[in-house]
């Protein structure tokens, strides 16, 4: 009566695990839109980010630390900092840097 089922049941895990694989690549502005979006959160004026500069940390006590200064598309630069030790309720730290003159 339903010998069909086992069938479709083993035809389906293969596809099931490919669409989760599938799902897993971010869209390029990824990052740069959620710096954004931290930066708004933090108090700050920031519609978009244009460049990220990621500088790695040559102290591997500071490893776990990721500092990344973002340029946003009103000219302001910011410093976020997230921890890789807060957890997932951390909030990163956002500082705005002194514009060059």
């Amino acid at each position: 009566m339903f010998g069909w089922l086992p069938v479709s049941i083993v035809l389906l895990i293969p596809f099931g695990t490919t669409m989760a694989t599938a799902q897993i690549a971010a869209p390029p502005r990824a990052h740069q839109l959620e710096l954004a979006q931290i930066i708004r959160q933090a108090g700050y004026e920031c519609r978009a980010v244009e460049s990220i500069d990621t500088q790695p940390s040559p102290d591997p006590a500071f490893a776990t630390m990721l500092p990344e200064i973002a340029t946003c598309s009103n000219g302001k630069k910011f410093l976020v900092v997230k921890s890789g030790r807060g957890g997932v309720n951390a909030r990163p730290i956002v500082k705005l840097l002194p514009t060059d003159a």
